[in-house]
C-alpha cells in the first residue's frame, strides 16, 4: 500500500506542475517569485492529495503500532492490516477510515512536500546560475536541504496527525466508544485543538518532538530520491537516449 500511495503522489506533482490551476501557470519570461510560488505551491498539492487519498493506511498503521503501547497487552483489536480496516469501517463506518487526523495530514504535506520537491529545481538553479548541470554532488545536498527544511517545518503537523489518529473513534457524551482510547474522555476534538492543547499542556517545543530523527531521515531521504532521479535523466539525455 505504501508503493501505491507513493506512485499517486509523484502522479499528482507530475500532472499538477504542468496544469494545476491554469491561473498560477507562468511563462518562462515571469518573474522568479512567481516560479518559486508554483513550483512549491504544486509540489505540496499534489502531494496533500496523495497521502489524503491513502490517510486509511496511516489510521490504521497507528492503531496497528500504538495499541501495545496504550493497553500494555498483546495486540488483538489491530493486530494485522485487514483485520484493522475491518474493525475500524465496521466500528466507525467509512469515515473512521479516511478522516482522523486529514488535516494535519494534507497540512503536513502542503508545507513538507512542496518545500522539498519544490526548492530543488530553485536552488539548483541559482547554484548552476548559467544552467549547466551541477553534479551529483550538488544535488546530493540540494535534495537533503529541502528534505531536512521542509521536515522540520511540518514536524508540529506531523505528530499532530499521530495524535489524533492514536485518539480517533467513535464519541458518545464526552466518551470514547471505540478506538485506543475506548472508555475514556475524548481529549482532542479536531487538529488545531490538539495543536493547541499540545502547546498549552506540555509547552511549544513539544511540537517539535522526534524532529532529529524525522530530519535525518527526510535529508537523506529526499537527498537520495531527487539527485537519483535529476541524475538519471540528466545522464539519459547527455547519452541521447531521452528526450526532455
Amino acid at each position: 500500500m505504501a508503493g501505491l500511495g507513493e506512485g499517486t503522489v509523484y502522479a499528482c506533482w507530475f500532472a499538477a506542475h504542468s496544469t494545476a490551476f491554469i491561473g498560477l501557470h507562468v511563462t518562462s519570461h515571469a518573474a522568479a517569485t512567481q516560479q518559486t510560488f508554483r513550483s512549491i505551491f504544486a509540489g505540496g498539492f499534489a502531494t496533500a492529495i496523495g497521502s489524503s487519498i491513502f490517510n486509511v493506511t496511516d489510521v490504521c498503521k497507528i492503531r496497528m503500532q500504538a495499541e501495545t503501547m496504550i493497553t500494555q497487552q498483546p495486540a488483538v483489536k489491530y493486530a494485522s492490516f485487514y483485520p484493522a480496516v475491518q474493525r475500524i469501517f465496521a466500528e466507525e463506518g467509512l469515515w473512521g477510515l479516511l478522516l482522523p487526523g486529514l488535516t494535519a495530514t494534507a497540512l503536513r504535506d502542503v508545507f513538507y512536500s512542496g518545500l522539498r520537491v519544490g526548492l530543488y529545481p530553485i536552488v539548483k538553479d541559482i547554484i548552476s546560475g548559467s544552467g549547466e548541470d551541477v553534479g551529483l554532488a550538488n544535488k546530493l545536498l540540494i535534495g537533503a536541504f529541502g528534505g531536512a527544511l521542509g521536515s522540520l517545518i511540518a514536524n508540529p503537523m506531523d505528530l499532530v496527525k499521530i495524535r489524533m489518529m492514536a485518539h480517533a473513534g467513535t464519541v458518545e457524551h464526552g466518551i470514547m466508544m471505540t478506538g485506543l482510547k475506548t472508555g475514556e474522555r475524548q481529549h482532542y476534538s479536531n487538529s488545531f485543538d490538539c495543536a493547541i492543547k499540545v502547546v498549552k499542556e506540555e509547552g511549544f517545543m513539544a511540537l517539535y518532538r522526534g524532529s532529529t530523527p524525522t530530519v535525518i531521515r527526510a535529508a537523506f531521504g529526499t537527498g537520495a530520491q531527487l539527485a537519483t532521479y535529476d541524475h538519471t535523466k540528466f545522464l539519459a539525455k547527455q547519452w541521447g537516449i531521452a528526450r526532455e
